[in-house]
């Protein structure tokens, strides 16, 4: 019996440190490698807005013993990120000549703080979940950005995903998502190659995803055809029924998105199916009421 005891203790104490060193590191939502570059899509009703961030350089401040980031937006500007190296989880940004906290990984639930001393602008932390990205189910943490510390409005809601930062925001004219991204020289997505005439590269399979995946209100469908195809792309249930005609026609080469908004559609799994005169495509999708 003393040996089924010890044997016992044994397990659990072995087990008990493989958990400890399988728990996640949460700095991982801010991956920051020189070269890490983000591609995003913003979707208004006025129409699709391709951008990108990328970082530029990473410099140690030795007089505080720090880091600085800088992060480049849209090849226009830059915006600097600070790292203490004795305060890791903690991500600082400066915008109009004052340091704010950007991030806090180590904050409670439901914890805020100023995050923009200029507007003043404030953060809170609301969530940690887990979704579907890049076909990958990641852990995320959203985030909730206002101007007063009652959150009754945001003006912006973004998701950090584990291993790649921001992958989806919500403002109040329409919706980010990350269509794309290289962290660590690892590409994760769909990249688009943009030339110097601003115009993008030519792809040359056809291209079929939607985000976000699950979802509960709407889902954007994007779609590339690398050459003028009549296609159809419709959405079916588990049996196999046609609940939604989502396009049918000629469409010209490149990049297109469609929203399916489900109104009478029940919870559960469904499968977008685009047909072209060459191929079919299938893509699963989760829908949570």
């Amino acid at each position: 019996m003393k040996n089924i005891i010890y044997l016992f203790l044994i397990v659990l104490i072995t087990t008990s440190e493989n958990i400890k060193s399988q728990q996640i590191n949460p700095l991982d939502f801010f991956p920051h490698h020189v070269g890490d570059l983000w591609q995003y899509i913003n979707y208004t009703q006025s129409g699709n807005e391709f951008w990108e961030k990328k970082i530029t350089a990473i410099d140690t401040i030795d007089t505080d013993s720090s880091i600085i980031i800088t992060f480049n937006y849209r090849n226009s500007f830059d915006i600097l990120h600070k790292i203490y190296l004795n305060d890791s989880l903690t991500i600082y940004w400066k915008t109009f000549g004052d340091w704010g906290i950007r991030y806090k990984f180590d904050a409670p639930l439901n914890t805020f703080w100023l995050s923009d001393p200029y507007f003043p602008y404030y953060t809170k932390y609301v969530e940690q979940n887990q979704e579907l990205v890049f076909e990958d189910t990641l852990l995320y943490r959203e985030y909730w950005t206002a101007q007063d510390t009652l959150f009754i409005q945001s003006l912006y809601n973004e998701r950090l995903a584990l291993g790649l930062g921001e992958y989806f925001g919500e403002f109040e004219v329409g919706i980010t998502v990350l269509n794309g991204c290289i962290i660590n020289r690892v590409q994760y997505g769909i990249i688009i190659s943009v030339e110097e005439d601003n115009e993008n590269t030519l792809l040359s399979e056809y291209i079929l995803n939607n985000f976000p995946n699950p979802f509960n209100s709407q889902t954007t469908i994007h779609y590339y055809l690398p050459s003028e195809s009549f296609i159809t792309i419709n959405i079916y249930d588990i049996l196999g029924t046609e609940i939604k005609k989502v396009f049918e026609g000629e469409e010209t080469a490149g990049h297109h998105y469609k929203i399916w908004h489900p109104k009478e559609e029940s919870s559960g799994l469904y499968f977008v199916v685009m047909r072209t005169n060459e191929t079919q495509l299938t893509n699963k999708v989760l829908f949570l009421k």
